[in-house]
């Protein structure tokens, strides 16, 4: 099957090398507003609708959530051997928004695990205090 991975130019060169040698084609998008016609969503969203190319779009898949908060909220939290007293999560793309997979993922475990508090969500660099749920 032909593989297309878009990513912005912010994603490192080893995971666009490491996604060629897998033998998928990589298009690397600039950082724009995902409104913007040059955008990452933008460009997925033509590829589906003109050339009929499946989009994942883990901003819109129910399951993403899950995979972090199952696995790697989970795997962070044991690899400091349960010993988190804080989070903070830091946003730098516009898709990002308040139902983020990994703020959501994030938050599940900072529910289970009570003795977490999540502080600040930096947000487009727009500082957001948040009070413990």
């Amino acid at each position: 099957y032909l593989q297309v991975i878009v990513m912005p130019t912010k994603m490192s060169h080893e995971k666009e090398v490491t996604i060629k040698t897998l033998g998928a084609e990589v298009i690397r998008t600039p950082m724009v507003p995902s409104e913007h016609y040059d955008s990452l969503i933008s460009l997925s969203r033509r590829l589906e609708k003109e050339k009929g190319f499946h989009l994942l779009d883990q901003y819109k898949n129910p399951g993403n959530p899950d995979a972090h908060s199952e696995g790697t909220a989970q795997e962070i939290y044991e690899q400091c051997g349960g010993k988190v007293d804080m989070v903070c999560l830091l946003y730098t793309s516009d898709a990002a928004d308040e139902e983020d997979s990994v703020d959501l993922g994030g938050r599940r475990i900072i529910k289970k695990k009570k003795n977490i508090y999540l502080r600040v969500k930096i947000m487009n660099n727009k500082r957001h205090e948040l009070t413990r749920e």
